[in-house]
């Protein structure tokens, strides 16, 4: 018979884990600086692990990310599609009220490369 306690000492224990899980529902508090760097320590954790996850080839991981991320998916392309808009120097520029990139109107875009450091 296996003792219990002996059990438990193979399972690792994941509440003394290096990285410190935000609470989802304490959105809103802190100053701007300690919400965003939360935030970005979230995203850099869980991209470290999907590129492990990748190995395992896992479908129903990915469609839940791609289903239950699909709102930050879009902020994310459309941030991206108004700084490539807004640093192109061809083409006509974003539209500030644009139905589709509303959400990212606040975003602030990166200076084109030849423009950086000058």
């Amino acid at each position: 018979m296996i003792d219990d306690e002996d059990s438990d000492d193979n399972i690792e224990d994941l509440s003394h884990s290096d990285i410190e899980l935000p609470d989802v529902n304490d959105t809103g508090r802190g100053t701007f600086d300690e919400r965003l760097t939360t935030a970005l320590e979230t995203m850099r954790n869980i991209c470290d692990r999907l590129e492990y996850l990748r190995q395992f080839q896992d479908t129903w991981m990915l469609n839940a990310l791609e289903h239950d991320g699909v709102s930050f998916f879009r902020l994310a392309h459309n941030c991206l599609s108004c700084e490539h808009r807004q640093n192109s120097t061809r083409g006509v520029g974003p539209k500030t009220w644009e139905q589709s990139t509303a959400n990212a109107m606040f975003y602030h875009s990166r200076p084109a490369l030849c423009d950086r450091d000058t």
